[in-house]
């Protein structure tokens, strides 16, 4: 009897001792296959998926692994093209500010070796207008990289919205004036809209300064604003040379300029601004070619998310 007992003990142990081992290199076998994934996902290749064959928990942790192989590639995506956006803009940015910097030493050089007093004054204004176009470009990159990247918070209050498109308008005055151009507002008695003022009231001016930039002399422009139960819709029409049907899409890319724009001054930084601030407000903006002119829109959302 005692035989027997000792004989039973001795096969349990061998018999778990064997289920150990196979057990255990399972186990090495998984981890191995586990490091081999990890190496390539570092040397970023393509990782098979989990057979049906695999127990619950080693499928579990390749799947995970799967995830984690397209996240690390979607990051690098992302990086790729944000390094590619920021060589883009510094060429951008070079590019706009080469004429007016090489205009200043110009007209410096000129200055130093000019006498005649008439011509001196005609040198110093041209100069001081490439440094006035130097303070505008830089205004407008602080501008589109603050909001490019959410730095600037769009203060949303409920207001009226009239005030603000007149204080668009009475930016937009002066140079009307000087081009002869008559703006003729068609605005209600009221309408409420949440929207930060100071931020719509530069994408409004935006538009009526590019409308007023593809004008003729004596020309007019009209803006006006309507709501219905979606949206309040802000429009500016102008009666200019207007822009191609292929520079519909187009026009609000940064430093995107038309192909009828080009004996006209700008830096195709205005429709972008408009747009980007036009986002911050739920809404988005768009321009029509007409028979004669374009009509500029902006969309503003009454349904809030």
């Amino acid at each position: 009897m005692g035989i027997w007992v000792g004989i039973t003990v001795t096969l349990v142990f061998l018999c778990t001792g064997v289920v150990w081992y196979i057990q255990e290199r399972n186990r090495a076998r998984e981890l191995a296959g586990i490091s081999s994934m990890l190496e390539d996902i570092l040397n970023d290749r393509d990782i098979d998926r989990p057979g049906a064959d695999q127990e619950e928990l080693s499928s579990k942790i390749c799947h995970q692994l799967l995830r984690l192989q397209n996240m690390t590639r979607g990051y690098h995506t992302r990086i790729e093209h944000d390094r590619d956006s920021i060589k883009k803009l510094i060429t951008e940015i070079a590019h706009q500010l080469r004429t007016p910097l090489t205009n200043i030493e110009t007209y410096l050089d000129f200055l130093r070796d000019e006498q005649d007093g008439g011509r001196r004054a005609q040198y110093l204004e041209a100069a001081k207008r490439s440094e006035r176009k130097i303070c505008f470009l830089t205004e407008s990159f602080i501008k589109m990289s603050r909001l490019e990247n959410r730095i600037i918070q769009i203060r949303r209050e409920e207001t009226d919205l009239l005030p603000t498109l007149r204080g668009a308008l009475m930016q937009a005055e002066e140079k009307a004036q000087k081009k002869g151009i008559d703006i003729c507002p068609c605005f209600p008695e009221r309408i409420g809209y949440r929207h930060d003022a100071n931020w719509l009231s530069e994408a409004v001016y935006n538009l009526l300064d590019n409308a007023m930039k593809y004008s003729d002399s004596e020309g007019s422009i009209q803006i006006g604003v309507e709501a219905n139960e979606m949206f309040v819709r802000i429009w500016v029409r102008d009666y200019g040379i207007g822009i191609e049907p292929e520079d519909e899409a187009k026009v609000f890319q940064r430093f995107y300029r038309g192909k009828n724009a080009a004996k006209k001054e700008g830096f195709g930084i205005g429709l972008y601004l408009t747009r980007e601030i036009v986002l911050l407000h739920q809404g988005f903006v768009r321009l029509k070619r007409k028979k004669d002119g374009t009509l500029a829109e902006i969309y503003l959302s009454l349904i809030e998310d």
